[in-house]
């Protein structure tokens, strides 16, 4: 029982960090978000690192599942693309790692990406025809990853602005053959 109350302050948390990133995680924000006070978050964590700590590795667990059902994946679109719309959050938080300087949120960021990375070069590689081009399918996840965490926003990220995304990334890629 103490598990799950102490786990709704951690899905709070996490809400918060997706969507405001660093700035938004306070004690104060996150007890009004959950219409609890503040007594209750110190019960559980006694200080806000504790939860971040939680949050941090909340994101870990989230991106092994991230990157096992990517890798069950028959195809780009549909099939990858709802994996992502599924887990919007999880992208968003990803975005706010990439965007914060803290040390500690490029490190979870890079250990993240790292268990996502290859099942999506192999998604992209096979929708764009391009198995025979790892070292490219590289590269062009390694540009993408970056660009698409910058354009996405809670509002956006959509089924269809994923395919226009996506035939964006096909187009490059035909010029580039």
């Amino acid at each position: 029982m103490k598990g799950d109350k102490r786990q709704i302050w951690i899905d709070a948390g996490y809400r918060r960090f997706a969507t405001h990133g660093e700035a938004g995680l306070s004690v104060e924000a996150i007890a009004r978000d959950l219409g609890k006070n503040k007594s209750s978050f110190y019960h559980y964590f006694g200080e806000i690192q504790v939860l971040r700590h939680d949050i941090l590795n909340q994101h870990i667990d989230n991106s092994k599942l991230v990157g096992q059902k990517i890798e069950a994946a028959n195809s780009l679109d549909p099939d990858v693309l709802n994996v992502i719309l599924e887990h919007k959050q999880d992208f968003l938080f990803h975005k706010q790692l990439k965007l914060e300087s803290d040390p500690t949120y490029k490190t979870h960021h890079e250990k993240a990406y790292a268990l996502v990375e290859a099942p999506l070069v192999t998604s992209i590689s096979k929708a764009f025809n391009l198995e025979e081009k790892q070292l490219f399918s590289n590269a062009l996840l390694s540009l993408v990853s970056d660009n698409f965490l910058l354009r996405i926003k809670e509002a956006n990220l959509s089924l269809e602005w994923l395919r226009g995304y996506v035939q964006e990334l096909k187009a490059l890629t035909q010029h580039v053959k």
